[in-house]
Formats: C-alpha cells, structure tokens, sequence
C-alpha cells in the first residue's frame, strides 16, 4: 500500500466519514437478519435473555461493517472510476487510516462473539469461531473471489444465509423452516442485487479484471439474470403467509411488491441508473421487511393481537 494521507477537512467531516466508510444500513440489515433468525426460531419462546439479542446484532454489525472497510481498501483503484466521491478516493481518510479501522472492527466484532460463548446463551457454543470464519470469509472474496464474478456474488449470498443459519442453528442445534426459508429468499435477493451492482460498476470492473456478469456478458443478460433471481425469491414468499400475524403478512408483501418492481426494472432498463434504484430497493426492502418480521413475533409472543 503507497504512502497517503487523508485530506485535510474539518475533523466533523473527517468523522462522518468513518460513518460513511462502514455503510450503516447494510451494516444494520446483518444485525436485523440475526435477530429476526433468533425470534422467528423461537428465542422468545426459550426465554433467551435480551443481552443474548444485544451481543448478536453488535458482532454481525460490527464483522459486517469490517467487511465493508476492507471492500473499500481494496477496491481504491476501481472506486477511483467507478465512484470517485467514495471516502478513499476522494481522500477523506486514507487507506492507512481504514487499513486499522478495519481490524480493530473485526476484533471487537469477535470479541463480542467469544463473550456470546461465554454466557452460555446459546447450546452451540462456537461463536467466535463462527465470527472468525465469516469475517477472513468476506475478507477473501475482497482480496481474490470478488474478481471472478458470479462465484464471488454466491459467497457474499452465502453469508446473507449463513446469518439465518447461525441464530436458528447456534440457539438450540435445531433448524426451523421459517427461519431458513427467510435465508433462502435473502440469498437469491442479494445475489440479485450483486449482479445488479455489476452493472453499475462495469465501467470499472472492466478495467480491472472483475469478470462479473455484467462485464462477460453486458449489461442486458446481468439485468436478466438480476430479474430472475428476483422473480424467484418472490414465488417462495407465499410460502411464509400461514406462519405469520398480520404484520409479518404485511412486511413481507411490501417486500415482495419491492423485488418484483426491482426485477421488472432488471428487465426492462438495466442502465446504471437505474441498477443503482434496484440496488436500494433490495437493501431498504431487506430493512422494512425484517423490522416488521422482528414486531410481528413480538407482538404474536406477547398475544397482543
């Protein structure tokens, strides 16, 4: 890594930039799928203790948004066509700054894990290693998987699942088919989305050996693919109706009304423009639909409806 240094702002912005480089919301999706994992596959009904929820949701924010720092860091050159008003390339922080940033994220991130274990709060006490395994994961596909495209789009879709894996497996060594079938429906939709981000970064992509769909294929087969994807994980949604309150029923339909704009617009536009509204409209869909799932079991456990 070439010697840099950040721009000299004034230090309100030089902080707000640490907030932008860990991407919030996506951040708080990861740490929402966790807890909507642990409810769905009955912590509520286990009278898992609220510290349990606490600790969960924090070291998937925190691994996630390590991730999303390193993604950064490796990415400067792209980002630098691609988005050059991102915090790195536009010097906001240097790469030096986000290098430490990103590991003491991912050591907070596992130490939390290894705290989980150590309260016992779950059967399968194996949360550190868990932590460990997804954060040098998604620290891999930064470094090498990213470049092969869609194998790499499958691993990050892999650890959406592995979210739900986690908080229903680790709880009590048992799957509940709710749980997973929520896992399932996130990996096809953030597979959609990561095909559909190709298409915004191609330009990029291009010049620097990442073979996504997008950059083999162009932009029409990705929008393609992007759409089925969609199209498909809103087909099982049905399938979740008869387990939940009205709230959930609610949630989940704004979500799958959501996909299937976002594959239409896969279908029929994939500009880059447009790629960037699909992409949004996944991840705010990932956010409404898991806060209203996370009500939907509480208000159900408390029999208030």
């Amino acid at each position: 890594m070439k010697s840099e240094t950040a721009v000299q702002k004034p230090l309100s912005d030089h902080f707000k930039a640490y907030f932008h480089l860990i991407r919030i919301p996506n951040d708080i999706a990861i740490a929402l799928s966790l807890m909507v994992a642990l409810v769905v596959g009955g912590a509520l009904e286990q009278n898992i203790p609220w510290r349990a929820y606490v600790l969960v949701a924090l070291a998937g924010f925190l691994i996630s948004a390590h991730g999303m720092v390193v993604n950064d860091i490796i990415d400067y050159e792209i980002d630098k066509i691609n988005e050059p008003s991102r915090v790195l390339p536009s010097g906001m922080i240097s790469r030096r700054e986000a290098l430490i940033y990103s590991v003491v994220l991912g050591i907070l991130g596992i130490g939390i894990a290894v705290l989980i274990d150590y309260y016992g709060y779950f059967a399968f006490r194996f949360s550190w290693l868990y932590a460990i395994f997804h954060a040098v994961l998604i620290d891999l596909y930064n470094w090498k998987l990213k470049k092969s495209g869609f194998i790499g789009n499958l691993v990050v879709s892999y650890a959406v699942f592995a979210l739900f894996f986690y908080s229903d497996f680790f709880m009590d060594k048992d799957l509940d088919m709710l749980a997973t079938g929520f896992g399932v429906v996130g990996f096809l939709a953030n597979t959609a989305r990561e095909v559909t981000k190709g298409i915004i970064d191609v330009e990029g992509d291009r010049a620097h050996g990442v073979k996504t769909i997008a950059v083999l294929l162009g932009t029409r087969a990705a929008g393609i693919i992007s759409a089925i994807l969609l199209f498909v994980s809103v087909s099982l949604i049905p399938f979740f109706f008869l387990k939940l309150g009205i709230i959930g029923k609610i949630g989940i339909s704004i979500f799958g009304l959501g996909l299937l704009i976002a594959g239409l617009i896969d279908l029929t536009s994939p500009t880059r423009k447009k790629a960037r509204i699909v992409k949004y409209i996944i991840l705010y869909g990932f956010l409404e639909v898991l806060i209203l799932l996370l009500a939907d079991s509480i208000i159900r456990d408390l029999n208030l409806f």
